[in-house]
């Protein structure tokens, strides 16, 4: 059995790094191409040429690329071998040979059951359990309530790069809780003021004031206990089907995927020049002219489920590849996505041996 809590990997780094090294034959084929956005489970990755003029566009073909989930399997496998080597840190390697990695174990590769695409989302909350969701799932009705801003349009945000959205976990905090708070404080100030002995700080008249300054003292604890509450980082499964009908704000439309071609030529909006206009112009001029959540509606009714954009390590570089956030504005998709794992408790993150093994055997499903 591999060790998933922390004492376990402990365990592990600890006897790694008293391990002798050995050769290793895979670290070649485990390098990564920057410019090469590998696939989940295909054999398949999409190589892209950045424009030399500095646009959004860039001339993106198909090439063959070890899928993410071999990846994790011989990164798994030989993680060992690299801290004997001293490549990899025992800790590191402890957590990638549990099925796991850093960012409080959140780079799981193979979920359970259905692939999909793994994303991260960090929010001052905790989804809440439901029928049929026992991890509770994303909700859309659940928008604005952390301070995070939608700039992209109306819907839930995720991230491929854990780090992006561990700083969200960090940074972003309980709008609501905090707005409540301190209206409840201006009210207690209103009756403190009202109260109060002329001249005098903090002496009252009645016990009105008296209760309305102690319950004001507690208040402003409670505010500071939520502004330092830690948050919470989700790693999720979109389904692949899904993920692959997402509106690439980067890419120019001639080479969307055709469900969002078909979208944007069903809703009036495709351009003459669909090889020189990029999908987040498309969007910007939807958004404009049919208002935000309108601009979401038509697009989810077309049959596409949100978008993907290049995050902001990613923007602006030579690297044709890096990580995108996501935005979905579908609740079906977020019905259908897997609630993985939450900070350090797993819920889903390997597949079954036998189900790893059906997989390499048949990824096609024949």
């Amino acid at each position: 059995m591999l060790p998933q809590t922390a004492a376990q990997q402990q365990l592990l780094a600890q006897r790694l790094s008293a391990a002798q090294p050995r050769p290793n034959i895979f670290e070649s084929i485990l390098r990564r191409d920057p410019s090469v956005q590998y696939g989940t489970v295909l054999p398949l990755g999409v190589q892209t040429a950045p424009d030399p003029a500095g646009s959004l566009l860039a001339e993106q073909r198909t090439v063959l690329a070890m899928p993410e989930l071999v990846r994790g399997l011989i990164e798994g496998i030989t993680a060992v071998d690299r801290v004997r080597r001293g490549k990899l840190d025992p800790m590191t390697g402890a957590m990638l040979a549990a099925g796991v990695a850093p960012v409080g174990g959140l780079l799981a590769r193979a979920p359970a059951g259905a692939l999909g695409m793994n994303v991260f989302h960090g929010t001052p909350h905790r989804f809440a359990p439901e029928p049929d969701f026992p991890q509770g799932r994303p909700r859309l009705d659940k928008m604005g309530t952390g301070e995070g801003a939608q700039m992209y349009g109306p819907g839930f945000y995720s991230a491929e790069a854990p780090k992006t959205a561990k700083k969200y976990a960090d940074e972003v905090k309980d709008m609501n809780a905090i707005r409540d708070i301190n209206e409840e404080l201006a009210r207690l100030a209103n009756i403190m003021s009202k109260d109060e002995v002329g001249g005098q700080y903090r002496k009252y008249k009645t016990d009105a004031g008296r209760q309305a300054a102690q319950r004001y003292d507690e208040l402003l604890d409670g505010r500071t206990a939520v502004i330092k509450r830690p948050g919470n980082l989700y790693k999720l499964d979109i389904p692949d089907a899904d993920a692959a009908k997402l509106l690439d704000y980067d890419a120019p439309i001639s080479q969307q995927p055709q469900v969002v071609q078909d979208a944007i030529t069903k809703l009036g909006f495709m351009p003459d020049n669909p090889d020189k206009v990029a999908g987040g112009d498309i969007w910007f001029r939807m958004r404009q002219q049919l208002g935000e959540n309108e601009a979401a509606a038509a697009m989810r009714d077309a049959g596409v489920p949100g978008l993907r954009y290049k995050d902001a390590g990613s923007r602006g570089t030579d690297s044709a590849g890096g990580t995108r956030n996501l935005v979905v504005w579908d609740q079906d998709v977020l019905d259908r996505t897997k609630v993985l794992q939450r900070n350090d408790e797993v819920f889903e993150n390997k597949m079954a041996p036998q189900q790893m093994r059906d997989l390499l055997a048949d990824p096609f499903g024949a």
